[in-house]
């Protein structure tokens, strides 16, 4: 990641959060519903972020409370992490500590709360045909991958690599979709030699 970009809080203390607020969604859940709701183009201003939060957890998160304000953050770190041009898009999964199952697990949660975040931005499915074609397949690949289960049967390497591929393709598919929606602006154009600058658009292929 980009030295200069804010870094997600670690898995475990969101985690605490929640387990204080008795609150039964995971974090994983809550990161995959605001890069989401980023994603589609619907960053949302603390109070409304707030309002989803306290929905999504069935508890009221009070603004001005150390926990409020931490998933306050969560916007600006998750919006300026979708604009960097490295494509440092991180998720807020379970990380490689833990069992397997828990980590395909809160991969699925992830994309489920991203497809919501998608849908509360204000993009249903009927709305997908105005996306790319790279973008829709991603949104149902996502929808796919919410339900995936770790096979029993695959050897523990095999579902390591199987699992980081997977992982990698729902980190980079969030941020096509992103860039579907969030297309950079206009090049300006050397008037002399009629070349293009800054630097190209970024793609994802």
């Amino acid at each position: 990641m980009t030295d200069s970009l804010p870094a997600l809080p670690d898995y475990d203390d969101v985690d605490d959060w929640f387990l204080s607020l008795e609150a039964e969604a995971t974090p994983a859940e809550l990161h995959g519903q605001l890069s989401g709701l980023i994603a589609g183009n619907g960053t949302p201003m603390p109070n409304q972020w707030l309002a989803i939060c306290s929905e999504l957890l069935e508890v009221n998160v009070q603004p001005g409370t150390p926990i409020a304000d931490g998933m306050c953050a969560l916007v600006e770190i998750v919006s300026q992490q979708f604009s960097a041009e490295g494509f440092d898009l991180e998720l807020l999964i379970p990380d490689e500590q833990v069992p397997m199952q828990e980590r395909v697990e809160g991969l699925g949660q992830w994309c489920q709360g991203f497809l919501t975040g998608f849908a509360l931005a204000g993009n249903t499915q009927q709305g997908w045909k105005d996306l790319s074609e790279e973008s829709r397949e991603v949104l149902t690949d996502l929808a796919s991958i919410a339900q995936v289960v770790v096979d029993e049967d695959d050897e523990e390497q095999e579902q390591e690599q199987d699992y980081l591929e997977l992982r990698e393709y729902v980190r980079l598919g969030a941020i096509q979709v992103w860039l579907d929606l969030n297309p950079p602006p206009p090049r300006e154009v050397d008037p002399e030699t009629g070349a293009p600058y800054p630097p190209a658009s970024k793609s994802i292929h």
